[in-house]
């Protein structure tokens, strides 16, 4: 057979065939076009499952009359205009084949009119031969589509549709998705004539938790915990459910990337590890999360459907993903660990509010000083920070900004046991039973030299953060964290002697010692990091295969190709660069340090900013400190002598 050119009859009909999947695809595509168009009423009117008529009315900006005709073209949009355009993609459609896929297999009437216009213009399309007629009609600013007898002349394809509740059913889960995404969308939906969902706007948090509650169940609002994750141009947000709220079936999933809703499997795979060790092999958990990012750093040119998209990094997304959730869940964890559910501890601050009648702790906003800096929290892909909110007023600052005061709030019943894990703040001051447990912990091992106690003005003057038995306090001297030094190391004192610690070589015993530990806390890659090697780094990794294996990593090797594939690492050490710590140490034909201090020195520390990390840094190298290495820590000590500074005085 001779190559041609295909009508544009049949290119449409190939075109439906990957856009029109079922009436849910319609509603879907038009919706999109309608919140394209700036639309914030959109209704949505279906009958007999939507085979019959789909017809979506919005208040849009309409369509000028000389340009229907042309809205029906396929390859015709107003949302792109060239490649660079396609590289970075905000709107929810772009590729210009949704009107005219659906009106070649349906019956379709376009009105429209724009706020220019004096009076609407309808244009009317059927079937294959596309022939538009254009006349003028009655209609406020805004567009309605209307979609009658779908598959009319496809009867294959007609065949294919369920009953009408089944497909019905596929429509309600588009307006539920999309009224998850856009809050200030005002949605209605009727099937047969009846209401069947109605969506009011939703401008503050009560009223989107109202919504919130309407789709995805009260139970789930009970539950929920709220995100808001950042690192550069990466914003997670949204509500987690709990462990304990976790479903038999992967029906509360909701996901959405520039208020796309996509299903992705990067994604997915990050949020099921991060409740990994929360949930049964066979429980799912329920989420509802928007991921903002650059539109230049994801592909959402995949497929016709637009459900599918690409990143260009999947591993810096995977890796946000996974953090973020999982710093949410292990923020509720610690408050409760037994029903992963907040209640008051021993040591409640004296200004979080507890209102008895929702049974819940209102944690309050930290009222930090304006000249203290943002305190940093976990590292996620690199220097990932979870940004606070605004520092409080004066008048509020002892009040969370999403929860009134006023008891109306009481009224709302999906407010009721609602979380908001945005700002977890604990007190620097452990409490009673945490302060016994590590005394006692202490006490069991063997005598530490050096006992750490933060007394920085910024922390409270009552007991210590890290203290030991009163045997141990009266026996032994401890340090005292005085302040941060630019950042690069602890001024600390011990009885009438003072040291600076440098932070970064503390970090990297930190490291040396964690690693040291039996056995070490592995990570699996979402992807794997696969190094192809010289025969001399083949034969070096060969020799130090041993010494790789106790530290935690786990490698796959082609001895033919001399390809490694590097499959788990050491889960402290899941955020460095290992494809360049691991080349460099195998590169390195110096042999005058162990294998840890040589792995150690490629690692890149992260900046201590707050002497509150600084602190947390030191008592973690304590935990791991013995009487073998216990020199090692004390080399790192710089002792200062202010008697020469005294005598100028």
């Amino acid at each position: 057979m001779a190559i041609k050119i295909l009508s544009p009859q049949l290119a449409n009909q190939i075109a439906a065939g990957e856009v029109v999947e079922r009436p849910a695809s319609v509603v879907k595509e038009l919706l999109e076009n309608s919140l394209d168009a700036g639309a914030n009423k959109i209704q949505v009117d279906i009958e007999n499952g939507g085979a019959g008529l789909i017809r979506i009315r919005d208040n849009g900006c309409g369509i000028p009359k000389d340009e229907l005709e042309l809205a029906l073209t396929r390859h015709a949009t107003s949302k792109i205009a060239d490649l660079d355009d396609l590289e970075m993609i905000l709107s929810l459609g772009f590729r210009g084949e949704a009107l005219a896929s659906i009106s070649s297999v349906s019956r379709l009437t376009l009105t429209s009119r724009t706020a220019e216009q004096t009076e609407a213009w309808q244009v009317y399309a059927q079937g294959r031969e596309m022939e538009t007629t254009v006349k003028p009609a009655s209609h406020p600013v805004g567009t309605t589509v209307e979609v009658a007898n779908l598959f009319f002349n496809t009867p294959a394809r007609r065949k294919f549709l369920r009953a009408d509740k089944t497909e019905f059913a596929h429509i309600d889960e588009v307006i539920r998705r999309i009224a998850l995404a856009k809050f200030n969308i005002a949605l209605t939906l009727t099937h047969n004539g009846k209401i069947v969902r109605q969506y009011r706007q939703a401008a503050d948090l009560p009223q989107q938790l109202k919504r919130i509650s309407a789709i995805c169940g009260e139970d789930f609002v009970k539950n929920a915990l709220r995100i808001d994750w950042k690192h550069d141009d990466l914003h997670l947000s949204g509500w987690l459910a709990a462990p304990n709220f976790y479903r038999s079936q992967n029906d509360l999933s909701y996901c959405y990337i520039n208020g796309r809703m996509v299903r992705d499997k990067v994604i997915m795979h990050a949020i099921r590890q991060a409740y990994a060790e929360h949930l049964p092999s066979d429980a799912y958990p329920a989420f509802v999360l928007f991921i903002d990012l650059n539109p230049h750093e994801v592909d959402v040119n995949v497929h016709p459907t637009k459900h599918e998209v690409r990143f260009h990094q999947p591993r810096l997304i995977h890796d946000f993903i996974y953090e973020g959730v999982s710093h949410a869940l292990n923020s509720q964890a610690l408050n409760n660990p037994a029903q992963m559910q907040f209640q008051a501890p021993e040591n409640t601050p004296s200004n979080a509010v507890l209102n008895r009648n929702l049974n819940e702790i209102r944690e309050p906003l930290p009222s930090y000083e304006a000249s203290r800096p943002n305190k940093p929290n976990r590292a996620a892909a690199g220097q990932n920070m979870f940004v606070p909110n605004p520092l409080p007023t004066e008048k509020n600052a002892h009040f969370s900004p999403y929860f009134s005061t006023d008891d109306s709030n009481s009224s709302h019943p999906t407010l009721e046991g609602y979380r908001d894990s945005r700002a977890h703040y604990r007190t620097e001051q452990p409490s009673k039973i945490e302060q016994k447990l590590y005394g006692e912990l202490l006490g069991g091992k063997a005598a530490s030299s050096h006992i750490i106690e933060p007394s920085a003005p910024s922390f409270s003057p009552a007991p210590p953060a890290f203290s030991a038995t009163e045997t141990d306090l009266k026996t032994q001297p401890h340090l005292r964290a005085l302040a941060l030094i630019e950042n690069r190391a602890l001024l600390l004192q011990q009885q009438q002697d003072f040291f600076l610690l440098s932070l970064e070589k503390l970090q990297r015993l930190q490291w040396k010692l964690a690693l040291q530990q039996t056995p070490v806390e592995q990570q699996p890659l979402l992807i794997p990091i696969v190094f192809r090697l010289t025969e001399t780094q083949f034969n070096r990794w060969e020799k130090q295969r041993e010494d790789f294996t106790r530290a935690g990593f786990e490698f796959i090797a082609n001895h033919a190709q001399r390809r490694l594939t590097l499959n788990r690492v050491p889960s402290l050490l899941r955020a460095q660069n290992l494809q360049k710590c691991i080349t460099a140490l195998l590169s390195d034909e110096q042999h005058s340090t162990s294998f840890l201090s040589a792995l150690c020195a490629q690692l890149e520390s992260k900046n201590c900013s707050a002497l509150a990390d600084a602190v947390k840094l030191l008592s973690d190298t304590e935990l791991c400190l013995t009487n073998a290495n216990r020199n090692e820590f004390n080399a790192l000590l710089k002792p200062l002598h202010w008697q020469p500074l005294l005598d100028e005085l």
